[in-house]
């Protein structure tokens, strides 16, 4: 059948790309034999490591203190820079948690700014 044929010849193509783009997982990659595999392979070793990291912004977001030798230009840009890391994972951290997150952790010696 000429169209099983180019089904073949195109994974073929598409797993030897894959094994190629991803050359220092190709070890995890050798018992594939079509890019479906290799593809659900790779998505549930991605998938997992960001579920991983999501949990290790969220849990530096939760513990972020503003310490005393730092300035508050510099805590807001921490919190700031995990939280936008956070969104581009794709969770759904709001800046309004992170908002109360702040507001919290400043103490009394900020609350007449607040």
């Amino acid at each position: 059948d000429p169209n099983y044929l180019n089904w073949n010849n195109a994974t073929n193509l598409v797993l030897a790309r894959i094994k190629a783009t991803v050359s220092p997982l190709q070890p995890l990659l050798i018992s594939c034999q079509t890019a479906s595999e290799a593809w659900d392979l790779l998505s549930k070793l991605f998938t997992s490591s960001s579920k991983n990291q999501i949990q290790k912004l969220k849990n530096k977001l939760n513990s972020i203190t503003k310490q005393f030798d730092q300035s508050m230009v510099e805590y807001l840009l921490k919190a700031m820079t995990i939280l936008i890391s956070l969104q581009s994972t794709g969770s759904n951290i709001m800046k309004a948690n992170l908002n109360d997150h702040i507001v919290d952790d400043l103490g009394l010696d900020y609350r007449s700014f607040v």
